[in-house]
């Protein structure tokens, strides 16, 4: 690369980052607050084994939030929060099983699998693959 497209690539990422925090003024301080706050619960459930389905917790309050569903929107919403549930106590048992059989090991929880999942989901839906670190807590 000669020194002109690194002046170039470097003035158009100082753009693109201009451009993002300009962005990022507009979202209210309370949302920031309510990401920041999910991601420490999900930090800590995770580093606790995932003691806790935390994401049926926090669907259950937020359907709670919304005035009226049809009988067809409430009953799908219960059927996907009990896979989710059920999902949950089947990857916790296993992981009891497995702790039980081969020792205290660095095992999958819950967590680990949908940590899993976000990453796969990203690289198949947007082609960005994120890096190890970004889910840790």
């Amino acid at each position: 690369m000669t020194p002109a497209e690194i002046a170039r690539m470097q003035t158009e990422a100082k753009e693109r980052v201009k451009t993002i925090l300009k962005r990022t003024k507009t979202i209210p301080r309370e949302l920031i607050f309510v990401g920041r706050n999910m991601n420490l619960v999900r930090a800590n459930n995770k580093d606790l084994g995932s003691p806790v389905n935390r994401i049926s917790i926090l669907a259950a309050h937020a359907a709670q939030g919304l005035e009226k569903l049809s009988w067809q929107t409430h009953w799908k919403w219960k059927l996907q929060m009990w896979g989710l549930s059920f999902y949950y106590h089947w990857t916790w048992c296993l992981t009891y099983l497995r702790r039980k059989i081969f020792g205290s090991g660095s095992m999958e929880n819950f967590e680990d699998k949908v940590e899993q999942r976000v990453m796969t989901q990203l690289v198949k839906d947007i082609g960005v693959g994120a890096a190890d670190h970004m889910f840790a807590g």
